[in-house]
């Protein structure tokens, strides 16, 4: 048995995704960059394109504008905009790295999202905290860490995961903000462990850990899941992308084909640009096409 509810959560990210994972997560990488398309008019677009040269911090403002990205209906995140920017940041790493990286960053997320389960979290913005601890995972995959060096990330997160969840009734980026925050945050904690600093894996346990401090409680978390947990990701179809009640419990390559198209002409690109977006998603392996596309797209 585990001996701290962080270590639990790394634990899992030790084993190697399977061909299916992978599968799951090509289609969901295709979803993110649907949502990418339909917000480049968004003011969060703009913004994301001004904020830096580097595509992954460019996407982390539009990823996720128009509420259309991938949910987890169990934990009640939606942790593709916050994984698939740390998951593509490292130029050098091939496809199947990054697709390695983006599954262990949704298990991390998700892990955590779940010790939250039926308790009051109140103002606090589980989703972009939960999101953290996943960019510290999925880059901490890309640069190959140890458990150890999960521990020290994931541990640095949490001594500053807690965020306010912004008032959804005001037309501020605030939430947009801390998507940015987030996975800066969470990508920086990887690479500073990486260059040699340390962490705790004890802040999410006791009355004064961060699960406590979010929720009043503390919930235990099981110390074995069958299977990964982005299995249990689901995406919004082109035909009831603002309905949550018609979320996709297993996303198929079709439907998330025919969101790319719609998104893609709502965010006034070219016909064509939707065809390479799936191409590059679904199967191809050419990771400096794919880095070429989001710089076309978030420029």
């Amino acid at each position: 048995m585990s001996d701290t509810m962080l270590a639990a959560i790394v634990a899992r990210l030790s084993p190697e995704p399977g061909e299916e994972e992978r599968r799951i997560a090509r289609i969901l990488l295709l979803d993110w960059l649907a949502c990418l398309a339909g917000a480049r008019t968004h003011e969060a677009g703009a913004l994301g394109g001004a904020i830096s040269s580097a595509a992954w911090e460019k996407a982390t403002y539009p990823g996720n504008a128009l509420g259309l990205s991938d949910r987890h209906p169990a934990s009640g995140i939606s942790p593709g905009p916050f994984i698939w920017p740390a998951a593509i940041s490292l130029p050098s790493a091939g496809m199947q790295q990054r697709l390695d990286a983006a599954i262990r960053g949704y298990e991390a997320s998700i892990a955590i999202a779940a010790l939250f389960d039926g308790r009051d979290t109140g103002s606090w913005n589980v989703s972009a905290a939960a999101g953290m601890f996943g960019t510290a995972a999925a880059f901490g995959s890309l640069i190959g860490f140890a458990g150890i060096e999960y521990r020290n990330a994931l541990g640095n997160v949490a001594a500053v995961a807690g965020l306010l969840a912004p008032a959804r009734t005001r037309d501020v980026l605030t939430e947009q903000w801390q998507t940015y925050h987030a996975v800066r945050t969470g990508r920086d904690a990887a690479l500073h462990v990486h260059y040699g600093a340390t962490g705790s894996d004890t802040l999410l346990d006791g009355e004064f850990g961060l699960i406590a401090a979010m929720s009043g409680s503390e919930e235990a978390l099981p110390e074995t899941i069958s299977d990964w947990a982005i299995a249990g990701v689901g995406v919004l179809p082109v035909m009831a992308l603002q309905d949550a009640e018609n979320l996709a419990d297993r996303p198929d390559a079709a439907s998330v084909s025919d969101k790319v198209r719609h998104l893609t002409k709502f965010g006034e690109l070219p016909d064509e640009e939707a065809d390479k977006a799936i191409g590059l998603a679904l199967e191809s392996d050419d990771v400096a096409a794919l880095d070429n596309l989001l710089q076309r797209w978030l420029s």
